[in-house]
């Protein structure tokens, strides 16, 4: 029942290194849905190492898999007479071939049929019978090889006749006879060559077919009394087999098959084989009830490790996978299990970067080792990814863990990272002020900078709706690019209705001498503001977003500071913040920080505060205006805003500013009068 993928297994298993011990095995778990009456199971992975089962079970046989889950089985057969002892082939190409003896259904018939069914990734089809015979055909056995082929052999007995071993290639050619015998077991080796070995009056005989004709019978010279051979072939062929209660193993690969080596004795169940890369080899047995695997590296069977610690175990069969782990399934008491020695995966990853400022960019990397068929990157926020390298960018400033979590045969594993991402608030932002606004009125939107740098320059590219936000130009009256008188200014509108954008450029110094004139840092700077006039007939109500995109126009243009440190020039990327217009009905229009009404900001307007708050000064006429803050309250720190901004290098009043125009937020002051 052992099975053979064939050059399958080679072809995936050398990127895998192999283990030189065997490793724990897991705790079995229940594969069969019914707790009793099964037997005979048989097991076999794909070349994803997804593996799959099949048992027989009330005269039906049973398939389930790895991809199902536990206790899921389906009926293969659904009542073809008394179906039994199944072998499976979960193979090339999605193709899962199940073969297995029945009762004949023939009047005449004094024993059994041999048939075949194949489920191509759906759903299964109609048993092929491979015989049609009138005496019995039974253990049926079967290979697949790496270019899909796949061969069947069993045996055939008559009343009157000597037992027959019979072979067949595939379901489109004769069934050949091979020769008298018994219980014979199949392998495709490595060139695409069947064997076949069984036995005879107790010893065994190999034979081969090369896809055109049987080689002549080889006597492996086997003890008398051999008996429950299992093939299985890769580079070489290998094959076990039980003698007088002992488990006997032997291979060819120095060329003729060489003399069998005793690996236990006292056994009390039939042994089964399975074969990796490099001779690795995997012989399960019984002993006493205990299910026991042996495994050969480099050319030496290790000590036998105990699958299941039962009483009860029996018809073992096992499968190595592409990592060279082995897979056993067994049944006990009537039901079946399914264990495996794949170890717990080791999550672990790395990333590109652990610190910096939002929207910060990280890039992670799976460092993980081990085996595992499922991956869960969770970012520390909540969300989550199954990407096996993400990307990930963090938009809120924080301190972040980061966990990753690997499922797989030997379980789940998760690594996290605490606090691993720190995630700073930005400190070159370039924000687009929120506005109100009326229709007709003319509006100069502040555009604001943060920055941490001295700037020799800068660019802006803005997308807009020119349907509410006609964008005439760019203004520096009242700004710090005004203060700096740059040289060069090139500003160009694309109005296009809500697909509008504009893109601009400014340079401080341009013409020699070159003296190293720079918008000094500063917090909220007003840089520049961008004029347009409402459109009449706008209504009340409406909402325009302005907001700062990268690459707009051609060539694209950034939204970048030009910064100078000493004798260095460098691009900075600052942090975009979006803005807006609203549309509402006409109202007195106020300057932010203008808290006497004249016109204009100067410490003056600090005094009136103060006045108004500690002195029994007048009401400010405008309340909204002596609110600098836009805190919705007048209080001290108005006042001190208002220092802040004249002689502090503080950020500027928000809007509106640097002109009179409607307050963009709601507030409990009163109305200006």
């Amino acid at each position: 029942m052992g099975s053979t993928n064939g050059i399958a297994r080679v072809f995936l298993a050398v990127f895998a290194l192999a283990s030189t011990a065997s490793a724990q095995f897991l705790s079995p778990e229940q594969i069969s849905s019914s707790s009793s009456g099964c037997a005979n199971p048989s097991i076999e992975r794909d070349v994803t190492n997804n593996v799959a089962f099949a048992w027989d079970f009330d005269d039906d046989i049973y398939f389930a898999s790895s991809v199902f889950a536990s206790g899921v089985d389906v009926n293969v057969t659904n009542g073809v007479l008394n179906s039994s002892k199944p072998d499976l082939i979960n193979g090339f190409g999605g193709q899962i071939r199940i073969s297995f003896q029945r009762e004949s259904p023939q009047p005449a018939a004094t024993g059994d049929d041999v048939l075949t069914v194949t489920n191509l990734g759906g759903s299964w089809g109609s048993p092929v019978n491979l015989t049609l015979s009138d005496d019995a055909d039974q253990d049926i056995r079967m290979a697949d090889s790496f270019v899909g082929e796949f061969a069947f052999t069993w045996w055939h007995t008559t009343p009157t006749a000597d037992d027959e071993v019979w072979l067949r290639r595939g379901l489109v050619n004769p069934n050949e006879l091979v020769g008298p015998g018994r219980k014979p077991s199949v392998a495709y080796d490595f060139s695409q060559v069947v064997h076949v070995v069984f036995e005879r009056a107790g010893e065994l005989i190999h034979v081969s077919h090369d896809g055109i004709a049987l080689s002549a019978e080889t006597p492996l010279g086997a003890t008398t009394g051999a008996e429950n051979v299992t093939l299985a072939a890769l580079e070489a062929v290998h094959l076990v087999y039980s003698a007088a209660g002992e488990v006997h193993y032997m291979n060819n690969e120095l060329g003729p098959f060489g003399q069998s080596e005793v690996l236990d004795s006292g056994i009390t169940g039939a042994p089964s084989l399975a074969v990796g890369s490099a001779g690795h080899a995997a012989v399960v047995y019984v002993k006493n009830g205990e299910v026991l695997v042996r495994e050969r590296f480099l050319g030496s069977f290790g000590p036998a490790v105990v699958v299941a610690a039962t009483t009860a175990g029996a018809d073992p069969d096992a499968d190595i996978d592409t990592n060279d782990y082995v897979h056993v399934v067994y049944e006990e008491n009537g039901a079946v299990f399914y264990t495996h020695n794949v170890p717990a995966p080791t999550p672990d990853f790395t990333s590109d970067v652990t610190t910096g400022e939002i929207f910060l960019g990280v890039e992670f990397t799976n460092a993980s080792t081990g085996v595992y068929s499922q991956i869960l990157w969770d970012f520390g926020n909540g969300v989550t990814t199954s990407d096996e390298n993400p990307t990930y960018i963090y938009e809120e400033a924080g301190t972040y863990t980061v966990s990753l979590t690997l499922s797989g045969p030997g379980g789940q594993v998760t690594e996290a990272k605490t606090n691993y991402i720190v995630a700073l608030p930005p400190t070159n932002i370039m924000e687009v002020a929120q506005v109100s606004g009326f229709a007709g009125e003319t509006v100069r939107h502040p555009i604001i900078s943060t920055n941490t740098v001295p700037m020799q320059g800068y660019q802006l590219a803005m997308r807009y709706d020119n349907a509410v936000t006609p964008i005439l130009g760019v203004n520096f009256d009242g700004t710090i690019s005004g203060t700096a008188a740059p040289e060069f200014v090139a500003f160009e509108a694309n109005p296009a209705g809500a697909d509008s954008f504009a893109i601009l450029g400014v340079v401080l110094e341009l013409q020699k001498p070159i003296t190293g004139e720079t918008i000094p840092p500063g917090t909220g700077q007003l840089l520049t503001t961008i004029d347009y006039m409402i459109p009449i007939g706008t209504p009340a109500g409406t909402t325009s977003d302005i907001w700062l995109e990268n690459g707009l126009g051609i060539p694209p243009i950034n939204n970048i500071f030009s910064a100078l440190v000493g004798s260095d020039s460098f691009s900075v990327l600052p942090f975009l913040l979006p803005g807006s217009t609203t549309v509402a009905m006409p109202g007195t229009t106020f300057l932010r920080g203008d808290a006497t009404s004249n016109g204009g900001i100067d410490i003056a307007d600090a005094v009136f505060v103060l006045g108004y708050l500690f002195s029994g000064g007048t009401d400010p006429v405008c309340p909204d205006a002596a609110d600098a803050e836009d805190s919705g309250a007048i209080d001290i720190a108005d006042a001190v805003y208002i220092l802040s901004y004249l002689f502090a290098d503080g950020p500027v009043p928000l809007y509106p500013f640097p002109i009179p125009g409607l307050d963009p937020t709601v507030d409990s002051l009163n109305t200006c009068m």
